[in-house]
C-alpha cells in the first residue's frame, strides 16, 4: 500500500436555494392553457402510463397517484431572477460549507465545481468560482449531470485518500429555470439551487463504498438545443423526445437496483444495516417508489420534492440536509445515497455520517 494513502470524510455541508419562491399559482395565472392542456404537452406525454410495460409496472403503479394532478406532485420550487447565474449563491454555499467546517478559502487544496448548466455556454464555472472566493488552488469542472455531486464526491474521496489533497471544496448547482423558463411545459418540474460540501482527511473513513453504471440507455430522452427567447436573442432550451418516458422509466428500476445491490455487496452489508437513505426526488413518486422497492420505512428517508421539485445534481445532498437538521440523520450512521443522471451514470454510495458540521438553513421547510 502506498504510504501516501489516508482515509476522507465529509467534513461539511451547505445546501442553499435563491430567494425566489415560484409556486402553481405563477402557471394558474400566466399559463392557463398549458395547465389545461398539460397532457397534450410533453411533459404530460412523459409521465403518463399510456406506455406502461412490464419492465416499468412498479414504476408506474408509484407514478399513478400523481396522474391527476397537472404539476405531478411539484407544489413549488426557487427560482433564479431572470438573468441571474448560479454564481453568486456557489459562492455563498461554499463560504458556508467552509465556516462550517472551521476552515477558510487558504485550507483548500482542490475545488471540484458541477454546475448543471453552467453560467457560460463555453466553459464551467470553476474559474468563476475559485476567482469570486480568490481561491489560489486548482479549480475543475466536473460534469456528470444530474449525478455531478456523487460523481465529484468520488473523485474527491479518491485524491484525500491518495494524499494529494488535505481538503477537497466540492459544489454543484442546477440552474434549470435558465433553459426551461415558465413559458415551456418542463418547467414546471425544475427547480434551482446549490450544494457545497467540504472532503477532507480522517483518521477512520467516512467513505464506504460505490458503485456506478453509465446512463447510455438514456441519451435520446432529452437535449439542450440553441433557441430564440422571446425577445429574439439566442438561448439554450431543454427539450424532451417523444422516447423520454420509456427510456427513463425503464432506466430508473434497472439502474437502481444495480447500484444498490452493487454497493451493498461490496461493503458486506444489507439493507437492514442503513439508517438513513437519500434519493434523486427528480419527481415526486421516487421517493415512495425507491422505498416499497427497498422494503424499508419512509421514516428512514425524507422526501423534498413537494418544496424544490426537480433540482438535479442537488438533490441528493438536500435529503442529506434537511434530514440531518430534522434529526433523522444521527452521528455514526450508515447512509446510503442513490443519484442518478441521463445521458450519464447512476451512482450509489455509502457513507458514514460522522463529524458533519451543517450550515444554517436558509430555506426553511416543514420537517417531519
Amino acid at each position: 500500500m502506498d504510504e501516501r494513502q489516508t482515509n476522507a470524510r465529509l467534513l461539511s455541508l451547505s445546501v442553499q436555494f435563491p430567494p425566489r419562491r415560484v409556486t402553481n399559482d405563477r402557471w394558474r395565472e400566466h399559463h392557463p392553457e398549458m395547465v389545461a392542456n398539460l397532457e397534450e404537452l410533453a411533459l404530460g406525454r412523459v409521465w403518463s402510463d399510456a406506455e406502461g410495460n412490464e419492465a416499468t409496472r412498479k414504476f408506474d403503479a408509484a407514478m399513478r397517484p400523481f396522474l391527476e394532478d397537472p404539476f405531478r406532485g411539484a407544489k413549488e420550487r426557487r427560482w433564479f431572477e431572470p438573468g441571474e447565474s448560479a454564481l453568486a449563491l456557489e459562492r455563498q454555499a461554499a463560504l458556508a460549507a467552509l465556516a462550517a467546517a472551521g476552515l477558510d478559502v487558504g485550507d483548500v487544496d482542490l475545488c471540484i465545481v458541477g454546475a448543471f448548466p453552467p453560467a457560460h455556454l463555453d466553459v464551467g464555472d470553476a474559474a468563476y468560482l475559485a476567482r469570486s472566493l480568490l481561491l489560489t488552488c486548482p479549480a475543475w469542472n466536473l460534469e456528470a449531470t444530474c449525478a455531478s455531486t456523487l460523481i465529484a464526491l468520488q473523485t474527491a474521496k479518491a485524491i484525500v485518500c491518495a494524499g494529494d489533497a488535505r481538503r477537497v471544496l466540492v459544489v454543484t448547482s442546477c440552474a434549470y429555470s435558465r433553459p426551461a423558463p415558465s413559458e415551456e411545459v418542463v418547467s414546471i418540474a425544475n427547480g434551482d439551487g446549490v450544494c457545497a460540501m467540504v472532503v477532507g482527511q480522517s483518521e477512520t473513513s467516512g467513505f464506504l463504498g460505490s458503485y456506478t453504471v453509465n446512463t447510455a440507455g438514456t441519451c435520446d430522452a432529452l437535449s439542450y438545443e440553441l433557441d430564440l427567447d422571446r425577445e429574439g436573442r439566442p438561448c439554450v432550451r431543454m427539450r424532451l423526445h417523444r422516447a423520454a418516458g420509456r427510456l427513463i422509466r425503464e432506466a430508473t428500476e434497472r439502474c437502481f437496483t444495480e447500484c444498490v445491490e452493487g454497493v451493498l455487496a461490496r461493503t458486506g452489508l444489507s439493507v437492514d444495516d442503513i439508517d438513513f437513505f437519500s434519493f434523486n426526488a427528480s419527481a415526486a413518486w421516487l421517493v415512495p417508489f425507491y422505498t416499497s422497492l427497498l422494503g424499508i420505512e419512509p421514516q428512514k428517508t425524507i422526501d423534498t420534492h413537494r418544496w424544490f421539485a426537480n433540482t438535479g445534481p442537488v438533490l441528493v445532498p438536500t435529503g442529506l440536509f434537511y434530514g440531518a437538521h430534522a434529526g433523522q440523520l444521527r452521528e455514526g450512521a450508515r447512509v446510503l445515497v442513490f443519484g442518478i443522471g441521463n445521458t450519464s451514470n447512476a451512482t450509489a454510495m455509502i457513507l458514514r455520517w460522522t463529524g458533519v458540521a451543517l450550515a444554517p438553513v436558509q430555506t426553511p421547510i416543514e420537517l417531519p
